[in-house]
């Protein structure tokens, strides 16, 4: 479906699309492409799919949330595995505290996703946190998230992270602008940008993360990952690793994390992620990586770790 956009950047906000289409926009096949189109949305969730569909793509595209709902959700990924493909979209005024799960509700997805790439993309004033998910025993192959720009005006009291990719064998999270609320940082919690982890339920294997070129904004936490009992550490010896926070960040209190919480349970929830969360550094492959990896940190930055 093809809207016939001059395909002009979504970041700069120049993206406008001839067609649109107000309702939820449903997906009921596999192998869709939807361009240049701008999505009114009239419904609590904007996108849906139907059970066993596979592979979606959307190109210069604008996503609009309803007015007046207090709880809009933009990408309801349930039911949807394969490829999922977002480049160079706008998507505005979401509500909800999940702005997207790109495959499933919050939990164990119904099907493996092969990848998701989402690039060139702006964000802008959506509440809500965006999650990828990894199925146990079929975790995704590639996660990516580069080049887009996330700003908001406002977070909802139940968002985590404006990213979380999980259970995917190699993460790259590059090139892209966070920023949120200004005094986001001074306020209670572990609110950040990125969280990435893969448990070992998930998976034995290996796994990747790069994470270079970011700069961030008003946010408590950076990049997240987790390396207590049950996670695996990544595979820092692998040219497909890196975290680099070479960038200038403005209020960004703790730009990396390493560590999640303590074992004992005794973390309470605003600590986690922070250093009065006295986190346990003890990932099941602790024998391969038995101390956190190594952050190019020329500006000194402070890391929990």
């Amino acid at each position: 479906m093809d809207g016939e956009s001059l395909g002009k950047s979504a970041r700069t906000e120049q993206l406008t699309c001839t067609a649109k289409i107000t309702g939820q926009l449903q997906v009921n096949a596999n192998d869709c492409v939807f361009r240049g189109i701008h999505f009114q949305s009239a419904t609590e969730k904007a996108i849906v799919f139907a059970a066993g569909v596979r592979n979606v793509t959307f190109q210069d595209c604008i996503f609009t949330a309803p007015a007046g709902n207090s709880d809009s959700k933009w990408f309801c990924g349930s039911n949807l595995g394969g490829n999922i493909t977002i480049t160079n979209c706008l998507v505005q005024d979401f509500t909800g505290w999940l702005l997207a799960d790109f495959s499933s509700t919050s939990g164990e997805p119904q099907q493996d996703t092969d990848t998701i790439k989402i690039k060139r993309c702006f964000f802008k004033n959506n509440a809500g946190s965006m999650a990828s998910r990894g199925k146990t025993g079929a975790r995704t192959k590639f996660g990516q998230f580069n080049n887009n720009k996330c700003v908001t005006n406002t977070i909802h009291a139940q968002f985590w992270d404006f990213i979380e990719i999980n259970g995917c064998k190699r993460v790259e999270i590059q090139n892209n602008y966070f920023e949120a609320p200004s005094g986001q940082e001074q306020l209670a919690g572990k609110k950040g940008v990125a969280q990435v982890w893969s448990k070992t339920t998930q998976s034995d294997r290996p796994w990747t993360v790069k994470f270079a070129g970011n700069e961030m904004k008003n946010i408590k936490v950076g990049l997240k990952v987790a390396h207590n009992t049950g996670f695996r550490a990544p595979d820092a010896d692998s040219p497909n690793f890196e975290i680099d926070i070479s960038q200038v960040n403005t209020n960004c209190t703790y730009p990396v994390s390493f560590l999640y919480k303590n074992n004992d349970g005794s973390t309470a929830s605003n600590d986690k992620w922070l250093p009065a969360g006295n986190g346990s550094y003890t990932p099941d492959n602790a024998t391969q990586y038995p101390s956190v990896p190594a952050v190019t940190n020329p500006n000194s930055y402070t890391i929990v770790q």
